[in-house]
């Protein structure tokens, strides 16, 4: 049986493209699973200083949250912190945006819009 000369190399081709989209994979998501982690990281710290909204105040809260975005090297200033209690719930919320750089594309902006209300229980 004579080879297929019209079929030769058809597969190379396959594998390399998806090797290149592969790798396109891998990149993208090299530069967003960080973001992602630290974003949701200030999440669980905004949850956690809700939760113990009834021993600390609105100052304490905003300050500790402010230093833990400070370690995290995320881009919010201390008043963007906003800390309210209301009908018996502490409410915290914030809004910020970081910039991805990607060569091609170029910035792409994560905008994240975070919001946590707790209940205020007496301790």
């Amino acid at each position: 049986m004579a080879p297929r000369r019209s079929m030769a190399g058809t597969g190379r081709v396959g594998c390399v493209i998806w090797l290149a989209l592969l790798a396109i994979g891998i990149f993208v998501a090299s530069k967003v699973v960080p973001v992602k982690m630290k974003t949701s990281e200030f999440y669980d710290a905004m949850t956690e200083q809700a939760q113990f909204g009834s021993i600390k105040g609105d100052a304490s809260i905003q300050a500790e949250l402010f230093r833990k975005a400070q370690e995290l090297q995320l881009p919010l200033k201390k008043d963007e912190i906003i800390v309210r209690r209301d009908m018996g719930y502490v409410y915290v919320e914030v809004h910020y945006k970081l910039p991805i750089e990607f060569p091609i594309y170029g910035t792409y902006v994560w905008k994240e819009d975070d919001k946590v209300s707790r209940p205020l229980f007496a301790t």
